[in-house]
């Protein structure tokens, strides 16, 4: 019954998957969760939030992941993608903040989980960056992904 199972594959790594969806210049991010990014301990609100901080969050995101479980055959170059991120210009924002909380019984009191939602167009080099931005829709971004935050979409945009 405590049978230890084998670890649940896709049977491609992430880059290999991802080329099969072509990137152009243009690319959109739907935040589908409250998304919470901090950046020198402030969580980034729906005006500062900011594609490098994105980019760098999902690195370390799936770095860890890969450190603790070995999910992300990919290599990742933090440097590299923080980078090309900063090259990337925004052409259309549409995110705003959502509040959301919950409530706590150990530690008697509401927890917020509030985060930016919305959509974000984007133009840039994305090469070095669709595979990242592809896998992190199953990965989620940010603070409290393990309550569902943090959850996008992606898409190509022609």
């Amino acid at each position: 019954a405590n049978a230890r199972r084998p670890p649940i594959t896709a049977g491609h790594d992430a880059a290999t998957v991802a080329s099969d969806f072509p990137v152009g210049e243009r690319v959109q991010i739907e935040l589908l969760t409250p998304t919470r990014l901090v950046k020198q301990g402030r969580i980034l609100d729906a005006t500062s939030l900011d594609f490098p901080s994105f980019a760098q969050a999902l690195a370390h995101r799936l770095q860890r992941l890969d450190a603790l479980h070995g999910a992300y055959p990919m290599q990742i170059e933090s440097d590299a993608i923080f980078g090309a991120a900063r090259l990337v210009k925004e052409s259309e924002r549409a995110l705003k903040w959502m509040d959301a909380a919950r409530r706590s019984n150990r530690q008697r009191r509401r927890i917020p989980l509030g985060g930016v939602v919305g959509s974000w167009t984007l133009t840039g080099d994305f090469s070095a960056l669709w595979p990242l931005l592809h896998a992190g829709q199953w990965m989620h971004v940010g603070k409290e992904t393990t309550f569902g935050l943090g959850r996008y979409r992606v898409h190509s945009l022609p």
